[in-house]
């Protein structure tokens, strides 16, 4: 090879590494601009997606080019910082999406267990007295009256902080079945402060009894107190605050999502809470708590 092309030799050698490093930084710096363009990040390289506003690597392992997403300013990092969603609700898309189904349907969920409580106490509240009622009715053909004796009377007070203090009578009376035999009644109930004071051991007490069944017995003062008392107003304004807030909710759960389903879960809590207010906390209240225990023994 002459002389002068082997001086010339390193200069080609050097020249074309200076073009191919100019060709990669070319290359990259237009990967680059193009980066995130019409909200397209896929491909980026990784210094490209970790760099572009709007771009991120959301690579399970070692950055994978199909994994740089776009997701404009609300892209979050999942850090637990404000950006970070678990859902992508956009109200725009209303029930077409399902992040906006899933969030619309938490949110009256949510709702629904605010809204829930208020039903169901007035139900049963408007329940105990329909029993009552029927039970001190003299019209009703299933119940009789009988003279009851009290023979004994204590208070039990509660071991929480406000619970307060119940007061409970314990009477007997006779009744006499369609076949002429005679049985004598024994039970407690829980009754009025009221009444709790105005009787003694020893004292007559009217009561009125299911004819089917003795043991199911109201002490009918004690019953006439229970049908005309009021609720209290600082009951009310706690009820009525929790209801207008779960109402608020399930409207914010159209609001922010688009979707109406959420409205769907906070009727079905409320509805149900009406019905088990109607069906089951007034028989578990009148049975548990307001009627006691009793017995039927055959009289001597």
């Amino acid at each position: 090879m002459p002389r002068a092309m082997k001086a010339a030799a390193p200069l080609y050698l050097l020249s074309s590494l200076v073009l191919v490093k100019d060709d990669l930084g070319v290359h990259a710096a237009a990967t680059a601009a193009s980066c995130g363009s019409n909200e397209d990040c896929t491909g980026c390289t990784e210094s490209a997606c970790s760099t572009t506003a709007g771009c991120q690597d959301t690579s399970p392992g070692d950055y994978d080019a199909s994994y740089c997403k776009w997701c404009d300013d609300e892209c979050g990092d999942g850090d637990g910082d404000a950006g970070d969603t678990l859902l992508n609700v956009d109200p725009d898309q209303g029930c077409g999406l399902g992040d906006n189904i899933i969030g619309s349907a938490l949110i009256g969920i949510f709702a629904g267990i605010f809204g829930y409580f208020v039903p169901c106490c007035f139900a049963c509240r408007r329940s105990e007295k329909d029993y009552y009622n029927r039970m001190i009715d003299t019209s009703n053909p299933s119940v009789k009256r009988a003279a009851g004796t009290v023979t004994k009377k204590w208070e039990v007070a509660s071991n929480r902080p406000g619970g307060g203090i119940s007061y409970w009578i314990e009477l007997n009376f006779t009744i006499k079945r369609p076949d002429g035999r005679s049985y004598v009644v024994s039970g407690q109930r829980l009754v009025f402060d009221r009444l709790y004071a105005e009787s003694a051991e020893g004292s007559s007490l009217e009561v009125s009894y299911n004819m089917s069944s003795e043991s199911e017995f109201v002490i009918v003062k004690d019953a006439e107190l229970r049908v005309n008392s009021r609720p209290q107003i600082i009951m009310i304004a706690v009820f009525g605050i929790f209801f207008v807030a779960s109402i608020g909710v399930c409207a914010l759960a159209i609001v922010s999502t688009g979707c109406w389903i959420g409205v769907i879960f906070w009727l079905i809590f409320v509805g149900g809470g009406g019905l088990c207010g109607k069906f089951a906390c007034m028989r578990l209240t009148v049975q548990c708590g307001l009627r006691g225990r009793a017995e039927v023994k055959a009289s001597n």
